[in-house]
């Protein structure tokens, strides 16, 4: 079974290797060859969308030229200089008044009779509104001239609107759209040369305009390109143009057309193509050449894309695969019979080794081996030997770890009765190792404590993930001079030799109790003191508001009796001693709310970031001109309200109570940031020079006199706090001289400690 086993593994392993190898031949054969057809098949398909780019690039050209050419005629001028004081006197426009029309007319119908794609060519006076004065339109029945009645003014049209902008412009290609005229579109999708007229001091007097069919235009620029292949002109915007194979099918769809979909290879030419690329993509081989790149007085880019099905390029390749796929086969199948007879060969001296191996009933004793041959058999018993003696190396490595353990270590069966206990077990009780091996475990337990044991072991409670022993109470242990010791004990089982053992790590708890009982009357203490510090806070907050509030009432009763006798200055002084009593009562209840941060606990108040920015608004000082603005990530975040909510406001009332300008704006702003948000209060204000920047975070502190700004100065030093007990953080950016801006860095999962909040 076993010699089956290894042949069927040595003949699948060869058979494998084999399959492998074919593959990679067949792979690298089958790319070969398609490369080999690849990149001719890539070099026609460029070349014919550089053919047909180059010649689209030519009839955008020629329209220039020929733009150029009738502006540049001296008659032109002429005319607009006449028209333009016709127009300004309110004058029509017609044969009598432009007497030289006529032989203008001629000229422009003999220009666009040469040209089959134009359809029409216009000059255009800025008085009036860009009102044509002289139009040739060249339709399937002739070349005609527009009569002057039937010409119209064209300043509402987006191709004029340039100009209008910027009497300066130079010469630019309109957008391709539908033309219309008298308001209708005819369907002809169009694009336009404009070519302005300056007098001789550079004064815009008009334009010359010529109209081209742009489908036609496209066509006639490219009357044999199709032949083979599917071409497509496409602009930037995907206005798309498809010419297939045999120029059966010529179709020209705006983007904005409701039929229209996405071109092939459309993410491509969105994102713009400065030289050409090519490549093979979704089952198609295709090469993209632009002809009219956006800029140069042209508001769009026109891109030629030629493409051929991919399965044209594979024919070939696909045979060569075929071929070496069955080759592969052929020798999978001979390699596999070979392996398996030298297989059943060379694996027979297997058997005997293994049939040893299995007749041994003692397993513990050591594996020797007398051979130094090197066939199969000989290094396996050889390997054998050594993991054998390498089990040894381990447990005798088992030992010495066992004995230098700090903590006491002890083994002991069913029975109760200890097996093995290691140098710090000695020590901790006192005993010599040959008392304890062999007798109970018991006998180093109180008696209640040892009744317990025996019925853990005798019930086999204990299962191998091992557990703390009343971890809730002290176990004691007796030593052999009959003194206890205070133990913490972990106690697991283990299942050897074909019996359960269980192991129990023992440590001398007396430091660590001494510590606790320490820590206990630190704990006593401090409560103590926290209730204390509760009484002061109660005495500051009634008992010495008392008095400031019969100050408070004396000196308006005598205000009131000796209102007589009062002058201004000594009813300054009464308000001044009544302001410094309210500045009072605030001082101590800042300083309470101060004394109460982090010792009175707070529920649980999930809310989102827009009920958090509503509660911060409510809570603000009102100051005419101080625009207060929330960033929109606010609505995306969810945070327990307070303290959070006491933090903002202190920093936003801070910055609009210090704003030393009539208007002004403080910016809340919020972003996530790892395992928590970061906040920014921002303001347009004084600044705070960086000398003072740590100092604003203590008690009673203000950079102003309180003559000058009424507040307890406890604000930023209850901010400070807040953020020490969440543990997040807060900096000053400012140079002193404009505005001030608050980062706080506040984790999302408070600890206990932060979650705990002024009253």
């Amino acid at each position: 079974m076993v010699l089956r086993s290894l042949t069927s593994k040595v003949v699948a392993v060869v058979a494998g290797a084999t399959v492998v190898t074919a593959i990679f031949f067949t792979v690298s054969n089958y790319l070969q060859v398609r490369d080999r057809e690849y990149s001719p098949l890539l070099d026609r398909l460029h070349l014919a969308a550089d053919v047909s780019a180059e010649n689209i690039r030519n009839s955008f050209n020629l329209l220039v030229v020929d733009a150029n050419t009738l502006a540049d005629i001296p008659p032109v001028k002429r005319i607009l200089l006449e028209a333009t004081e016709i127009l300004a006197d309110g004058m029509p426009i017609n044969q009598e008044s432009l007497p030289r029309a006529p032989q203008l007319a001629e000229y422009m119908r003999a220009a666009i009779s040469r040209r089959p794609t134009y359809t029409q060519m216009r000059i255009l006076s800025r008085e009036g509104n860009w009102k044509e004065i002289l139009r040739i339109d060249q339709t399937a029945d002739g070349v005609e001239m527009v009569e002057f009645e039937r010409l119209q003014t064209k300043g509402h049209r987006d191709y004029i609107q340039p100009l209008i902008e910027n009497p300066n412009h130079k010469p630019y290609f309109s957008a391709i759209s539908e033309n219309i005229d008298h308001g209708v579109s005819d369907g002809t999708i169009t694009t336009r040369y404009v070519r302005p007229i300056r007098d001789g001091e550079g004064v815009l007097l008009g334009a010359v305009i010529i109209n081209a069919d742009y489908e036609a235009l496209i066509r006639h620029s490219l009357p044999e390109a199709a032949e083979k292949y599917d071409l497509f002109v496409v602009t930037d915007s995907l206005d798309v143009m498809h010419l297939n194979v045999g120029m059966q099918n010529q179709e020209m769809v705006l983007h904005t057309d409701p039929a229209w979909t996405p071109p092939p290879q459309a993410d491509l030419v969105e994102t713009g193509i400065e030289w050409g690329l090519s490549g093979i993509r979704d089952g198609m081989v295709f090469a993209i050449v632009p002809t009219v790149i956006e800029g140069r007085g042209v508001p769009f880019g026109v891109n030629v894309l030629a493409q051929i099905p991919e399965a044209a390029l594979l024919s070939e390749a696909n045979a060569v695969l075929w071929d070496n796929l069955k080759n592969g086969i052929v020798m999978t199948v001979l390699a596999a019979m070979m392996a398996w007879a030298m297989a059943r060969r060379l694996m027979a001296p297997l058997l005997g080794l293994t049939e040893s191996i299995r007749t041994r009933r003692d397993w513990t004793q050591p594996i020797t081996v007398k051979t130094n041959g090197q066939d199969e058999v000989s290094v396996l018993a050889q390997n054998f030997s050594v993991m054998s003696n390498e089990l040894v190396r381990i447990s005798a490595r088992a030992r010495s770890v066992v004995d230098a353990a700090a903590d006491g270590i002890v083994t002991i069966n069913t029975e109760g009765l200890i097996e093995e206990v290691n140098p710090a077990f000695v020590e901790i009780f006192g005993y010599a190792r040959e008392e304890l091996v062999g007798h109970p475990l018991a006998m180093l337990m109180p008696h209640e404590i040892g009744v317990l044991h025996q019925g853990f072991v005798d019930k086999s409670e204990i299962d191998t993930a091992g557990s703390m022993m009343a971890p809730d109470r002290d176990i004691y242990g007796i030593r052999k001079d009959g003194t206890h010791v205070p133990l913490g004990i972990s106690v697991s089982a283990a299942r050897y030799a074909d019996r359960t053992h269980f192991i129990g790590v023992v440590r001398d708890v007396t430091e660590e109790r001494a510590a606790e009982r320490q820590r206990e009357a630190l704990i006593a203490a401090l409560r103590r003191s926290n209730e204390e510090l509760d009484q002061f806070a109660y005495v500051a907050s009634h008992d010495l508001k008392a008095p400031l509030r019969v100050i408070d009432n004396a000196s308006r009763w005598l205000e009131e009796d000796l209102e007589q006798y009062l002058d201004d200055d000594t009813r300054e002084s009464m308000e001044l001693m009544r302001s410094r009593v309210r500045r009072m009562e605030r001082l101590l209840d800042d300083l309470l709310s101060h004394s109460r941060i982090g010792r009175i606990a707070l529920p649980e108040d999930f809310v989102s970031g827009d009920e958090l920015v509503q509660g911060v608004i409510e809570l603000l000082p009102q100051r005419d001109g101080i625009e207060v603005s929330f960033d929109p990530a606010f609505s995306k975040i969810t945070v327990d309200r307070l303290p959070l909510q006491t933090v903002l406001v202190n920093l936003v009332s801070n910055a609009i109570r210090h704003h030393d300008k009539p208007a002004g704006e403080v910016r809340v702003g919020v972003t996530e940031q790892g395992d928590g948000l970061e906040f920014t209060v921002a303001d347009d204000g004084p600044g705070i020079d960086p000398r003072y920047h740590d100092k604003i975070f203590g008690m009673f502190q203000t950079l102003k006199s309180r003559d000058e700004m009424d507040t307890s100065g406890m604000g930023l030093a209850m901010v400070r706090k807040h953020l020490d007990l969440v543990g997040g953080e807060i900096t000053v950016i400012s140079d002193g001289q404009s505005g001030t801006t608050f980062r706080l860095a506040w984790p999302t999962n408070l600890p206990n400690e932060g979650k705990q909040a002024a009253a």
